[in-house]
């Protein structure tokens, strides 16, 4: 846990994605909370992030807290069932748990359903307890009212987790759980009452997403991510087999038999296309599964030499969790060292609204970016304390409807990726907005008829920072340099403008056409960008050329030259 909020820390900006930076940037510029589909269980990741905006602290102390705000809860929790229910099982269920939520959700520290999920641990671990005092009862009952309210799908972890409880208690009282299921069945029945559009969306539920279940894909990814969750997963069919009756035994497989069956059902064909399959299906199995586990363990001490088994389980699942999130941090920081570049070339513009196509803008697949105008915001905060605030508006994450509206007024201003505001009050500490049309960065032109004394004052510096790596695509960051007034516009309606390369061994082009990269904006003075480039096949000193084509058409003949390694 330790080294979680070492993480936390360091790498908290590039924790600050998709609703990460949405949900942070209403916390800051309303100073409330922000309680996103009525789910109250938000307030555990945003207390602190909120008191520091009201004592006007800086944006970084404010992004680092909203980072570790969630580990901190996890880990009150964690002293809760160590110290307070002394409950060696909830605790292991609570790490593994932890373990499971970093393995693919750790870049986006926000989901409601996932933060119900240790508290969740908690109220079982009080249940679990032989003798139950009324306060149990009321402390237990509040913390579980909290939990359905958190989530649409807590309907169903709810009733499966006491299920698994009932299960495996060898005289359960019926009292307990008569009460916990009219309370629960109360709950739903309110929570269903006060869903909004986005949780009765009747698409989420439709037979097709069966028909669509790619079995391949699905089953590639189990594999792949969930290897340490299916060893738990078979420890738990031993622990059944060996610990409850038989008719007990089918029940607890059962239970999770029929959840795994609901998420082939509802998400199978999205499997290695995003996260929702795992944060909003297999994030509730695993807790089930966890505390199962956690239980065993926790039984069975005295019998695997003093937690060994245990520690080594750990151990392999963090190590596996560690490995994944660096393989996947190398894209992320190479996402924030993109935005930062960025955010300081759009400064120099004295707009302050951009709209920008999304296939110039990403050379690489990030994900999380539909808020990318509120993630921006909070950079420009975070960068220039708040002094003439910028949004970049990636064209297709939000509706055509509303860029059109926002570049006719330029009262209107982009609040997310749903809704334009007018009007409206930022805080003015972090925030400096004010009325203005929109810049579009990417103008459709023609000019590939200029002559060739126009391409041939245009300059390409490249930055080599790190040998370059044979049959696998490179990413290197490039400024272009412009010295006339005329942009070089990045359109790609009229005619086509790109970014390539030829490769040269000992005087000879061994690679002519390279890969392409489109330019990220019409080009004005010197502008930084990535560009995507493939090596050759062989190992050696090669020289690079880079160049602007325009397809069809021409090479313009900037031919910038490096000498390059390639391994």
């Amino acid at each position: 846990m330790l080294l979680m909020l070492v993480l936390d820390v360091v790498f908290y900006r590039q924790r600050m994605l998709g609703d990460a930076s949405f949900y942070l940037f209403q916390v800051v510029n309303n100073e409330k909370f922000n309680i996103e589909h009525l789910r109250p269980i938000s307030v555990v990741s945003q207390w602190i992030p909120l008191l520091l905006t009201y004592a006007q602290a800086p944006m970084q102390w404010i992004m680092v807290s909203y980072s570790f705000n969630e580990w901190l809860y996890f880990f009150l929790l964690f002293l809760i069932l160590l110290y307070g229910l002394k409950d060696k099982g909830g605790v292991i269920a609570l790490i593994l748990m932890m373990i499971i939520i970093n393995k693919e959700n750790w870049y986006n520290p926000v989901s409601e359903l996932i933060q119900g999920g240790p508290l969740l641990i908690v109220v079982i671990s009080i249940f679990r307890r032989e003798h139950l005092k009324w306060w149990h009862y009321v402390v237990s009952l509040f913390c579980l009212g909290i939990i359905i309210q958190s989530h649409p799908l807590q309907f169903l972890l709810v009733p499966m987790m006491f299920g698994l409880l009932f299960i495996t208690e060898e005289r359960p009282k019926w009292t307990k759980y008569l009460i916990v299921a009219g309370f629960t069945v109360a709950m739903v029945v309110i929570r269903y009452l006060q869903f909004d559009d986005y949780e009765k969306n009747p698409d989420s539920w439709s037979p097709l997403r069966l028909q669509e279940l790619k079995f391949g894909p699905f089953v590639e990814y189990i594999i792949k991510h969930y290897f340490g969750f299916l060893v738990i997963w078979i420890a738990v069919i031993v622990y059944a087999y060996h610990r409850l009756s038989k008719f007990k035994a089918l029940a607890a497989a059962g239970l999770v038999i029929g959840f795994t069956a609901f998420i082939v059902y509802k998400t199978g064909h999205l499997f290695m296309d995003n996260l929702e399959p795992f944060e909003r299906y297999l994030f509730p199995l695993s807790v089930a599964v966890g505390w199962l586990f956690g239980v065993w363990v926790a039984e069975r001490t005295d019998r695997i030499g003093k937690w060994s088994v245990l520690g080594i389980l750990i151990v392999a699942l963090s190590v596996d969790t560690i490995l994944l999130m660096t393989t996947r941090m190398r894209s992320v920081l190479a996402r924030e060292d993109r935005m930062n570049v960025w955010m300081t070339y759009l400064h120099q513009f004295p707009e302050q609204k951009f709209v920008q196509r999304n296939d110039h803008f990403y050379t690489r697949s990030y994900g999380h970016d539909w808020t990318i105008l509120n993630e921006t915001a909070l950079v420009s905060a975070h960068l220039f304390g708040g002094k003439h605030t910028q949004q970049l508006i990636p064209e297709n994450a939000v509706d055509k409807k509303l860029i059109t509206e926002a570049s006719e007024k330029p009262e209107v201003y982009f609040y997310s990726p749903w809704w334009l505001k007018e009007g409206i009050t930022f805080n003015p500490h972090y925030f400096d907005f004010k009325p203005g049309k929109v810049r579009f960065l990417n103008t459709d032109s023609v000019q590939g008829h200029l002559p060739d004394s126009f391409f041939h004052a245009i300059k390409i510096e490249a930055q080599f920072p790190y040998p370059m790596w044979r049959r696998m695509n490179n990413y290197i960051p490039v400024v272009i340099h412009n010295p006339h007034q005329t942009p070089i516009y990045s359109g790609h309606g009229k005619e086509q403008v790109n970014l390539s390369y030829s490769w040269e061994k000992d005087g000879k082009i061994i690679i002519r056409d390279g890969e392409r990269t489109r330019l990220s904006a019409d080009v004005i003075g010197s502008m930084p960008q990535e560009m995507k480039i493939k090596p050759p096949d062989q190992a050696g000193n090669y020289t690079l050329v880079l160049d602007l084509v325009y397809e069809n058409k021409k090479w313009c003949g900037i031919n910038a030259r490096y000498d390059v390694k390639v391994w």
